[in-house]
């Protein structure tokens, strides 16, 4: 469930809570932390005020991340990512309150950039499965001026531990066998 942070004076309305689709595959590094790597598929409000004029639009993006996830204790981290977005379609106006100007908004963009933060706990978990609640937030690097683009949500996942075993070698490690 996300929403875009509202910071306007605005109907609430405007900014459902939503729900949508991810995937997250993270890589250890060590016994710390390492690489996370995510998609989400998600409908992004965009909320614009410009003097007496403003507009609310909302488009499908998907979003890419590419960051560090650092394991506090064997059931709590936070991650720190860059992200892009990309447009799914042609952005659709949900609100206009237009007195003659034109308030373009980010959702007719192709391509939104910005920073990710993210804290997770497994809540359930044994060797190889657990369940998991994450927490996001995420701030738009190229919102236009007096724009809210801003994301917050939290997700429920599964989160499966591919043993080791299945990416072992069958070469000899010994180099005079080769």
């Amino acid at each position: 469930m996300y929403r875009t942070m509202v910071t306007q004076s605005v109907k609430q309305k405007e900014s459902p809570y939503l729900t949508g689709a991810g995937l997250i595959a993270q890589g250890d590094v060590d016994k710390n932390g390492g690489i996370e790597i995510a998609l989400f598929y998600l409908d992004k409000f965009y909320l614009r005020r410009q003097g007496d004029d403003h507009i609310t639009e909302k488009i499908k993006r998907m979003y890419v991340t590419t960051g560090y996830r650092h394991w506090f204790n064997k059931s709590f981290s936070s991650a720190l990512a860059i992200y892009s977005s990309y447009s799914m379609g042609d952005a659709r106006v949900v609100h206009d309150e237009n007195t003659g100007g034109d308030v373009p908004t980010t959702a007719t963009e192709i391509t939104e950039y910005g920073l990710d933060v993210s804290i997770q706990v497994e809540l359930i978990s044994n060797d190889e499965l657990a369940l998991v609640a994450d927490s996001r937030y995420s701030q738009s690097l190229t919102a236009k001026s007096r724009e809210d683009a801003n994301v917050y949500g939290i997700l429920l996942g599964l989160k499966y531990l591919i043993p080791k075993e299945r990416f072992a070698h069958s070469r000899p490690t010994d180099p005079s066998q080769e």
